[in-house]
């Protein structure tokens, strides 16, 4: 066949780019930042070959490299909805079984897959098993009634002790069998393997609930974590005595090879090194007071599951550090970046987690919480002036005059959805919805003051303005408009389903074009300031976010990922490579044309690239003083991709792609052109419609006598 003398060139180039290049290149759109990190954790457990398990309320995580780095392995571990693990137990064997909220599930492939067992519908606090006839003992306490159950077959199959009745929080066996349970009304002892159970509180205030238990089979001491500290038995449970550890809530106990006694409690953790006569706090880098479990591996590490994450420490608890990389169990549900400084803040929508904040582009995150009461957060905003307003779902709105640093609370006290500023005048616009006081309100005093606006009664979840000053308000209704700076509405539903839920809007100022995101019926479109709408070929999915970068290009974070349109809004195309989440909170752009996501249980994502980095070469707004093929964004690509080009006088414009061969695979313009800027997606398919096969690709323009090309790499 023969080949052109153009392409004949070039092949010596490519087959050097294929070689090294292409080899290297990073083909995900997304990458993982680091955190921020971090999440409730109700139970940790250690196995023999050194990986440790995270029980959580998003599922197991599990770390092979001692904690510092985790993995989500929750594969078919869901009941009723929920993921809650509220205790993680090995098994002889080395099955592992997690007991939710709503039943209990095994793996046999260290956490890989999960079935269901027997336990189907009840929530199990505790295993313990009976080293001298390796039976089974499972603490059950569910809808205020539970009791204490047994296995003998490895956990197949379970039937119900003598122990019927109350709800048992924690289940403990000596090395002689003497079994002790822990309910709400204190302590049952059974010494026949559970068939008859005697009632042993001497020595316990009364209704004292017992949480945990940990016992010292050299001595026979046994510990009991309770509601009202930590108690201490030594004479197998016949009576009890009050430790130095009192007035706290005692989650969990643990001891170690050296018989050291350790206490998770509600003020942190305590040390016992005199089987538990004696105890000292050791809360040294443990940021968080509330530690839920205590765990030790053979290497005697001290592990600690804490409402903020899993902690380590590998000197018997002296100091403590925070080991959370890849745990994150919350939800980012808000964005917003302040251009001046560079830093990227996250609001989450836990009230211990709060506002985390990054100054190196999500390398890594701090949590920046100073000052502020019950932080869960529903929205962020950056004020013209560098402020920072933080709206919690409290119904309390926040202010930072210092990057974060510190807080105070403003006098508006609603739960704010989303803010917006007005171009024309610099009032600024609140989305107010779950509280109260619902709809719109406004301020004319950069923040300090708010009053309602026209639009009252209705719950709004997003707010748009365009640059003339027209508002957009989304609701559970619908979309409203106002044309006068809030004072008076209309609703605009026009090719909009009946009832939609509006939550996320986007505006292209350059186009007029207006993006709604709604609840389950995915993306609508309308060109003429929101008079008509139309629905996209983004459906059946819910869209939380909507941004669009100073390229024009717009994102959306919806329930199935993230969707990209490179025309307008008018075609969209999934970009989840390297997307461990599915489901995107919230989405922010910076200056540098990087796109933030925030996801729901896996941090904050970034792209790999900068989305704008083609337009950063010139002014938009200038002609250009050359023609110009900029390189295609992304490359490689799946499965579109962005070619940009500029033109300096009107002329005759040929847009091409080839294969390597020479070969025509697709026409993308071929028409007169006047001087100016352009972009055009292509969307890996040739003049028949067909999706093409990954592999090299030429891009030539032929413009007058200007002619350039550029390679791409399409993988599939």
């Amino acid at each position: 066949m023969k080949v052109s003398k153009f392409f004949t060139k070039l092949v010596g180039c490519l087959v050097l780019w294929l070689s090294g290049g292409l080899a290297d290149a990073q083909i995900n759109f997304w990458q993982q930042t680091n955190g921020p990190f971090g999440g409730t954790v109700y139970a940790i457990a250690t196995k023999s070959n050194g990986d440790v398990f995270a029980g959580t309320d998003r599922g197991v995580f599990r770390s092979t490299d001692n904690g510092e780095s985790w993995k989500n392995v929750s594969t078919g571990v869901s009941l009723l909805g929920t993921t809650d693990i509220n205790f993680i137990f090995i098994l002889p064997n080395g099955d592992i079984l997690a007991s939710t909220f709503f039943g209990v599930f095994r793996s046999t492939d260290n956490g890989n897959n999960w079935t269901r067992t027997g336990f189907t519908t009840t929530e199990v606090n505790a295993f313990a098993i009976n080293r001298k006839n390796g039976g089974i003992f499972a603490a059950v306490g569910f809808a205020g009634s539970g009791g204490v159950y047994r296995s003998t077959d490895n956990g197949a199959t379970w039937t119900a002790t003598g122990l019927t009745g109350p709800f048992v929080f924690s289940v403990a066996i000596t090395s002689g069998g003497t079994i002790f349970a822990g309910t709400t009304s204190g302590i049952f002892r059974s010494t026949d393997d559970g068939a008859t159970w005697t009632f042993i509180n001497t020595g316990l205030p009364a209704n004292t609930s017992a949480l945990s238990f940990a016992i010292n089979d050299s001595s026979g001491t046994i510990l009991a974590g309770t509601s009202r500290g930590a108690f201490r038995s030594t004479s197998n449970g016949n009576n009890w005595t009050s430790t130095t550890v009192t007035n706290v809530t005692v989650y969990a106990v643990a001891i170690d090879s050296s018989r050291r006694f350790f206490a998770g409690t509600s003020n942190g953790v305590f040390r016992s090194i005199d089987d538990g006569n004696s105890w000292a706090l050791i809360n040294a880098g443990l940021t968080s007071p509330r530690v839920y479990f205590v765990a030790v591996n053979s290497s005697g590490h001290l592990f600690a599951g804490t409402d903020i994450g899993v902690f380590r420490s590998t000197n018997i608890g002296n100091n403590w550090q925070e080991i959370n990389k890849g745990l994150a169990t919350f939800a980012i549900t808000a964005l917003a970046i302040n251009n001046s400084t560079g830093s990227v803040f996250a609001g989450t929508d836990r009230i211990n987690r709060g506002v985390f904040r990054s100054t190196d582009n999500g390398m890594s995150w701090k949590a920046v919480n100073t000052g502020l009461i019950s932080p869960s957060i529903s929205s962020l905003f950056i004020l013209s002036n560098g402020d920072i307003l933080a709206s919690a779902f409290s119904d309390r709105v926040f202010r930072s005059a210092n990057n974060g640093d510190s807080w105070t609370e403003t006098g508006f006290r609603e739960q704010v959805n989303a803010f917006a500023v007005s171009n024309v005048n610099g009032h600024i616009f609140a989305a107010v919805g779950s509280s109260s006081n619902n709809g719109v309100f406004r301020s004319t005093d950069n923040g300090n003051n708010w009053t309602p606006t026209g639009l009252t009664g209705l719950s709004v979840s997003a707010l748009a303005l365009t640059t003339s000053g027209t508002i957009f308000a989304g609701t559970p209704s619908g979309v409203f408009r106002s044309v006068d700076n809030g004072d008076t509405w209309t609703i605009n539903n026009t090719g909009l389903p009946s009832s939609t839920n509006i939550l996320s809007f986007a505006i292209n100022n350059a186009s007029g074009t207006i993006l709604a995101g709604t609840s389950f019926r995915g993306i609508f479109r309308s060109p003429n300031n929101g008079n008509n709408w139309s629905p996209t070929s983004v459906t059946n999915v819910t869209v939380y976010a909507l941004a669009i970068n100073s390229s024009g290009e717009i994102f959306a974070g919806t329930d199935n990922g993230t969707f990209r349109s490179l025309d307008d809004g008018n075609s969209w195309a999934p970009i989840n490579t390297g997307l461990t989440v599915t489901t995107i909170r919230t989405l922010a752009t910076n200056r540098q044309g990087f796109i933030f996501a925030g996801t729901d249980g896996g941090g904050v994502f970034r792209s790999v690239q900068s989305t704008t980095a083609v337009n950063d070469r010139k002014n938009a707004g200038e002609v250009p003083a050359s023609f110009e093929l900029a390189p295609n964004h992304p490359n490689p690509f799946n499965p579109s991709t962005m070619i940009k080009y500029d033109l300096a006088q009107q002329v005759e414009v040929k847009l091409k792609i080839f294969d390597l061969m020479g070969r025509h695979v697709r026409t993308l313009v071929n028409q007169t052109q006047s001087a100016g800027r352009y972009a055009i997606m292509w969307d890996g398919r040739n003049e028949q419609g067909q999706a093409i096969a990954s592999g090299l690709y030429i891009y030539q323009l032929r413009a007058g006598t200007f002619t350039q090309a550029r390679r791409m790499a399409l993988v599939r």
